[in-house]
């Protein structure tokens, strides 16, 4: 892989992360009161699942925005994918 490749990836996993991290900023507070409050049931993974998973499914999202960015931007599918990717994102 070259170095603009290897850069594009760390971009593209970072946006991702960080929009993680903004979301975490506005939940957080609540995971102690509200959510501890709630009925769940028995299947309900246990807390310290949620960090981990989260960041899984952040990094892999930044796979796939990497290899869209790497694939090019150029077709109307191509700008299509990226502007669900963003607004999903937000």
């Amino acid at each position: 892989m070259k170095a603009k490749d290897i850069a594009k990836l760390i971009v593209s996993i970072a946006i991702c992360q960080a929009a993680g991290i903004i979301g975490s900023v506005f939940t957080f507070e609540s995971i102690p009161t509200w959510y501890a409050s709630l009925q769940k049931p028995w299947f309900t993974p246990p807390g310290w699942l949620f960090g981990p998973v989260w960041i899984t499914l952040y990094t892999l999202m930044g796979i796939a925005l990497f290899l869209a960015w790497k694939k090019g931007f150029k077709t109307g599918d191509s700008k299509a994918a990226l502007l669900f990717f963003a607004i999903q994102l937000a």
